[in-house]
């Protein structure tokens, strides 16, 4: 639906029953799709909607070649310094590519962006 963020966590409800508490970070223009998604794909009767705001930091995209590959990066900026992170979904592709767990390309990625 578009969603910048969606996450759950068990939670104790009314009565001590268990339950999940679903939280979603999403722009006011899709609110209503959110909501229709919910009430239909889950068993709750009713949502809360609490506004925020959300900020981020100035990014772009970026890549490194590493020992394992081409790893696509999210450059961020921090005041006057940027910082890399390795991109999950590319991470994940050159494990799977070469044969290795994600812990270990995980640590060639922080090693070639000289934060290891």
């Amino acid at each position: 639906a578009g969603v910048k963020d969606c996450y759950f966590f068990p939670v104790f409800m009314k009565k001590n029953r268990p339950g999940y508490q679903i939280n979603v970070l999403c722009d006011q223009e899709i609110l209503d799709k959110v909501q229709e998604i919910l009430f239909l794909e889950t068993t709750t009767i009713g949502i809360r909607i609490i506004p925020c705001e959300r900020k981020i930091l100035p990014r772009r995209e970026g890549q490194i070649t590493t020992d394992i590959g081409v790893l696509k990066t999210k450059v961020v900026t921090i005041g006057s310094e940027e910082r890399a992170y390795p991109e999950f979904e590319s991470l994940r592709k050159l494990a799977k590519d070469n044969g290795i767990s994600f812990q270990e390309a995980y640590k060639t990625a922080i090693s070639a962006l000289g934060q290891g």
